[in-house]
């Protein structure tokens, strides 16, 4: 008989494999072949490599060895040793005072600060030291980047923590390097000169190299190299995801993506539980359901960006880091924006809140940033501890692993270890059959027995002093937006 289960990735396809590494079931999207076997990601095949490595080791210095070969083995690895320890002593000493290591705070001449801003999604390098250099940021994986410092001696590095313990990052200036430099590719002179665009910067950037390929390549030193990234013009608001401060409040949040199925019946059940909330919508959702869109307005609840078409924004869905796809733009992303607000404004006659919420949670510090500086901070839900506020009432399949019916998505999110200031995600619409906000009404009583009200996010957010200053620039800049589209449509139609 053929053993099958559901893919752990999407839980709506049969998978037919399982990893080697971890043991989960992969659908033919999700599996990666490797020399015979599957896994479902690259460290997960790394781990198994060295579980099968160190089994072997063990098995092979447990077993009875020839004395003449284990004479040769014991000279040969002697050599193999002695020439590491040698070519290691020969990198430091070549680097030696120039690399900074961000933990232990010491920094080289020229580089007067380096702020680190690390989470679980990434992390943020700022740079301050001598206006018009270069500086060499290297992380923990060998994931290099060259950034210019503007004329006000101020630079931006960003990328994904690397996996395992111990994360470095590594900041150097760039022309004290002799052999460990990471020239930026010139492009030939043309006619006209060629404006890269986002998307190239970001796939140089993010493109790994080796350490032998930064030895090899040394830059002409007539030429400076160029900034893999255009300065930003705001500033990157960090992941809200909990706010710690803000009282004894919770945050209930709703998606609307392409279904409206059992819609109404939901905006009942929350009139009928007189609490607001705050809907994240399409706006394809608006377009088709603006009646829908109305009725939750009055009834208070708010409604904040959720894009228009629901696009994937970053490669989470491939390798499992949130690097912004090829074709994701900063005009690609604020065109999704601004056209999900003027089918909002055209049903409802006023804007939307300024917050935003990424389609499958895909998002990383360029996309926070861009969206902040025309108006949107956004908005995740709650993780901690391994846990989250997810609520999962997407995954229809009740044969999926993921599948948790109304009283189990109750317990999990009373289970979460601090509900305070927390924000829950759920859905507008659902296919099921019992409804996953059945026992909604179970959960609302045991938060006012906790002493904790649920609201919208934007009262989450004033109530805290920290956010209440991300949310009010936002809003600045959300109004300052309106302004602008509004007098260039009143300038185009005059």
């Amino acid at each position: 008989m053929l053993v099958s289960g559901f893919c752990c990735v999407h839980p709506s396809r049969e998978a037919l494999v399982r990893c080697q590494g971890c043991g989960c079931w992969l659908c033919e999207r999700c599996a990666q072949p490797n020399r015979g076997s599957a896994f479902c990601s690259r460290s997960c095949r790394s781990r198994f490599r060295l579980r099968t490595l160190l089994v072997r080791t063990k098995t092979a210095a447990t077993s009875p060895l020839d004395p003449v070969w284990t004479i040769a083995l014991v000279t040969t690895m002697a050599v193999l040793l002695l020439a590491g320890v040698g070519r290691l002593v020969g990198e430091l000493v070549e680097v030696s005072g120039l690399v900074s290591d961000i933990q232990s705070g010491r920094t080289p001449e020229k580089i007067h600060r380096v702020t680190l801003v690390e989470n679980r999604d990434g992390w943020e390098a700022v740079v301050k030291g001598v206006p018009n250099t270069c500086v060499l940021v290297i992380d923990s994986s060998n994931r290099s980047q060259i950034v210019t410092l503007d004329a006000h001696g101020t630079g931006r590095a960003s990328g994904p923590v690397p996996e395992g313990s111990g994360f470095r990052l590594e900041v150097s200036e760039f022309s004290n390097i002799a052999t460990k430099r990471i020239p930026v590719p010139v492009p030939e002179p043309t006619s006209k000169p060629a404006t890269p665009t986002i998307q190239s910067k970001q796939t140089e950037e993010d493109k790994p190299r080796s350490t032998s390929e930064r030895s090899r390549i040394v830059p002409t030193p007539q030429r400076t190299a160029p900034p893999l990234r255009p300065a930003p013009k705001g500033p990157t608001p960090p992941i809200l995801h909990l706010v710690t401060d803000s009282g004894p409040y919770l945050a209930l949040t709703f998606d609307g993506g392409a279904s409206n199925h059992r819609t109404a019946e939901l905006l009942d059940l929350l009139q009928k539980l007189d609490i607001e909330t705050t809907l994240f919508l399409t706006g394809e959702f608006i377009e088709t359901q603006p009646g829908l869109v109305r009725r939750a307005v009055l009834s208070g609840h708010e409604v904040g960006n959720h894009t228009f078409t629901h696009p994937h924004l970053t490669t989470y869905g491939e390798d499992r880091t949130h690097r912004t796809l090829p074709g994701v733009t900063k005009e690609m992303l604020l065109e999704e924006l601004r056209r999900t607000e003027e089918v909002f404004q055209r049903a409802t006659g006023r804007p939307m809140v300024p917050l935003w919420r990424a389609p499958f949670g895909e998002e990383n510090s360029a996309l926070r940033r861009w969206a902040y500086e025309a108006g949107y901070l956004h908005v995740r839900w709650s993780s901690l501890g391994g846990r989250s506020l997810d609520t999962l009432d997407w995954v229809n399949d009740e044969h999926s692993s993921l599948y948790r019916n109304s009283q189990e998505i109750v317990n999990r999110l009373l289970a979460f270890p601090q509900l305070r200031g927390g924000i829950a995600l759920m859905h507008l619409s659902t296919d099921r059959t019992e409804a996953p906000w059945l026992h909604l009404p179970e959960f609302i009583d045991t938060l006012e027995k906790r002493n904790l009200e649920p609201v919208k996010v934007t009262r989450l957010l004033e109530k805290s002093r920290i956010w209440k200053k991300w949310l009010e620039g936002a809003r600045k800049r959300h109004s300052a937006q309106q302004n602008h589209q509004q007098g260039e449509a009143e300038t185009t139609g005059g």
